[in-house]
Formats: C-alpha cells, sequence, structure tokens
C-alpha cells in the first residue's frame, strides 16, 4: 500500500504510472490525493480507494467506479472556503461522492450511480455559502441506490432523479428541479428546506420530521387537505397537485402561500399567508 499524489501531465490518465508520485498506478488499499490539476478516470482506474480532492480541480469519469471525498476547507469561524472542484459524469458511472461543495455535471444521456453526502465540515457555524451543485444534459440521471446526506448545507439537484434511495436532509436546504421517482424518500429534519421547484414532478415520499418543504407553481392554490398520507392542493374544488407525507396528522400540517410558493411544514399555529382546509 501506498500514498499516491497526483501529478498529472500529457493526457492525464489516471492509469499513467508517470502522473502519480510515487510513480505506478493505484493499487487496491493506496491512499490517493489530488492536490490540483485534471484527472481522467476510466473503469476501475483507481482500483476501489478513495480519492480526496482538496483543490479546484477536476475529474473526469467515463463509465468509472470511483469514491470521491471533496474537502475545500472552509475559513476558520466564516461561511466561505476555497474553490470547489468539479466532477465530470460521462457515461454510466457509480460514484460515491462525500462532498461538502463540489459541481457534479452529468453529460447528456450518462448516468450517475451512487450517494452523495453533503455535509458542513469545518469550524464555521454557518452553512457554505457555496453549495453542491448536481446539474446535467438532456437524458441525464442520477439513479440514488442508498442514503444521501445534506447536513448543515445547501444543494441543488436538476437533473432526473431515480432508483430506490433516501434523502437525509437537516439544517440545510436541498432543491430538486427536475422529477424525483417514487423510489425516493426524503426525510426533512429540523431547519431543514426542501424546494420543489416542479411539485408535479416529484413521486417521491416526504417524511416531514420538521422543517419546511417548499412548493413552487402554486399561484391558483387556495385551500388544501391532508388525509391519509397525502397533502392535497387545491384550486376551487380541483386537486392542482399532490404529496406523500408521512410522519404527520391532519392537526399538525399547515400551509402557507406567499405569491406563487406553498410552504409546507409541521405546526398547529397559522403562520402568515396561511391557506383553510379545503371543505
Amino acid at each position: 500500500m501506498a500514498s499516491r499524489i497526483w501529478l498529472g501531465g500529457g493526457m492525464n490518465f489516471a492509469s499513467s504510472p508517470g502522473d502519480w508520485s510515487p510513480s505506478g498506478v493505484p493499487q487496491i488499499g493506496d491512499t490517493l490525493t489530488m492536490t490540483s490539476g485534471t484527472m481522467n478516470v476510466f473503469g476501475n482506474d483507481l482500483a476501489g480507494d478513495t480519492l480526496t480532492v482538496t483543490g479546484q480541480d477536476t475529474v473526469n469519469l467515463s463509465n468509472a467506479t470511483a469514491t470521491i471525498i471533496a474537502l475545500p476547507a472552509p475559513e476558520t469561524g466564516t461561511e466561505t472556503q476555497s474553490p470547489a472542484p468539479l466532477i465530470d459524469i460521462a457515461g454510466d458511472d457509480t460514484l460515491r461522492a462525500n462532498v461538502a461543495a463540489a459541481t457534479i455535471d452529468i453529460f447528456p444521456h450518462s448516468v450517475w450511480t451512487g450517494s452523495l453526502n453533503a455535509e458542513f465540515i469545518g469550524t464555521g457555524t454557518g452553512i457554505f455559502t457555496e453549495q453542491l451543485v448536481v446539474e446535467g444534459g438532456r437524458g441525464s440521471a442520477f439513479v440514488n441506490s442508498s442514503t444521501s446526506e445534506v447536513i448543515q448545507n445547501i444543494a441543488s439537484i436538476d437533473v432526473n432523479v431515480l432508483g430506490i434511495g433516501a434523502f437525509d436532509l437537516a439544517f440545510g436546504s436541498l432543491e430538486f428541479g427536475k422529477s424525483v421517482g417514487a423510489g425516493q424518500t426524503v426525510a426533512v429534519a429540523a431547519n431543514g428546506t426542501l424546494h420543489l421547484d416542479d411539485p408535479a414532478q416529484f413521486a417521491g415520499t416526504v417524511s416531514l420530521q420538521g422543517g419546511f418543504v417548499d412548493l413552487a407553481n402554486m399561484a391558483a392554490a387556495d385551500s388544501y387537505s391532508y388525509a391519509d398520507g397525502v397533502l392535497s392542493i387545491f384550486a376551487g374544488d380541483t386537486v392542482i397537485d399532490s404529496l406523500k407525507l408521512i410522519n404527520a396528522t391532519t392537526a399538525q400540517v399547515e400551509v402557507t402561500k406567499a405569491g406563487a410558493i406553498l410552504t409546507a411544514y409541521l405546526g398547529t399555529v397559522p403562520g402568515p399567508g396561511a391557506l383553510p382546509l379545503h371543505t
């Protein structure tokens, strides 16, 4: 087992022995670190080892399997941090991403299968001003196949989310810009906010344990109901949206409206802009 540091050079292939110090391709059990540059990873080039990325680096995955820890260090006592890395995904890739802040770009018609852990690191008391961004081209998708976490951080996922898995959200925000499949459950805990840019495309389940759920494009909403684990939003007598919402009772669920945004939360006292129960 060796501790290898990425040097790069030439074609920047992870499989090039001379691009590592000490020279040699990754072997099972190696410790891999990248502090700068670009790395192109194919297949099992990293030998199952974890790659720790500490700067504004670029890792290009192509039909690869990887575990990446991206830990750009925050400034002590603040919410700022050093520049975040870029992870490009092409083809069908398996990635476990432990990334406090990064951009993960999924190429058109490419699929990322795995999980993410976007958790605040460092000694500051706030959340990062930078965030984890997952974006992609036409036909791209994230198959969340286990439990992903957004803890004291900001994350936005603007690709379709598929598979059977879960998201744990607390003391931060998670935004879905595209569709979320029925196999996903999002647990929203204390001080967490789940943003649904297109509620009609969210087929998953929300376990509301605290925090808030924001639903966009609800300008027509004028009342709501909650029964049998389903939050229904009405315009007149027509249901314009519904959300699978568990761990709540009718007496606990409140919904407020501000412009075209609805916010659902657990409470017993209606807040400003409260919608009435549908009758």
